[in-house]
């Protein structure tokens, strides 16, 4: 009888034993696949804020063309300036950044392309304004090419190519991030993340 009365106690405790470790081990489930959930969230939301970024801003095929947009309307001002009127100026000592045009001091010996009727400033003595007549060839040539980029960069909502490099760079991070995210949430949760809550007890919409 005292066999018998000892082997159900530990038989109880055993039990007992038994059911913490399983309790135990439940627990240690449920926190993992918390966490799991938790980072496939953080996961999910990453991947979601790098998409929208990935669709913002030109891309390498828009990029392009605003670059050679540019290179257009350089080759046309180049053109233009090979043409146009050109002023010079030496000056004598102490005579020195005399001449403006507009804001700008015409520094010495520096050349001055002039594409049409323009003023320069003489302080303490007057003003002087040249006529080129019918002004270089490709005026028409750079004010299409201008036009053209300008329309480009209005098309994207953007200002100058500077801006448009700016955000052609934001967006090729953004894929970057995508893709790095989008891993990630394969990785946390392959079948999706409704298939991790059912077994936490958590079917249902989001």
């Amino acid at each position: 009888d005292a066999a018998l009365a000892r082997q159900q106690t530990a038989e109880t405790r055993l039990r007992q034993v038994q059911a913490h470790a399983a309790a135990a081990a439940a627990e240690a489930r449920r926190a993992d696949l918390s966490d799991r959930l938790n980072r496939a969230l953080a996961a999910r939301q990453a991947v979601e804020t790098a998409k929208a970024e990935a669709a913002i801003g030109p891309d390498a095929a828009a990029l392009d063309r605003l670059r050679r947009l540019e290179a257009t309307l350089a080759t046309a001002r180049a053109l233009r300036d090979s043409t146009a009127t050109r002023v010079s100026i030496r000056y004598l000592p102490g005579a020195e950044n005399r001449l403006r045009h507009g804001e700008r001091v015409m520094d010495d010996a520096a050349v001055l392309p002039i594409h049409r009727d323009t003023t320069l400033d003489l302080p303490g003595i007057g003003s002087l304004t040249i006529h080129p007549g019918e002004g270089p060839e490709g005026l028409a040539d750079v004010a299409a090419a201008e036009e053209a980029l300008n329309l480009a960069l209005e098309a994207l909502d953007l200002g100058s190519i500077d801006a448009a490099l700016q955000a052609h760079r934001a967006r090729t991070e953004a894929g970057a991030r995508l893709t790095g995210a989008q891993a990630e949430l394969d990785a946390i949760a392959p079948a999706g993340i409704e298939d991790m809550r059912r077994p936490a007890g958590q079917p249902g919409a989001e």
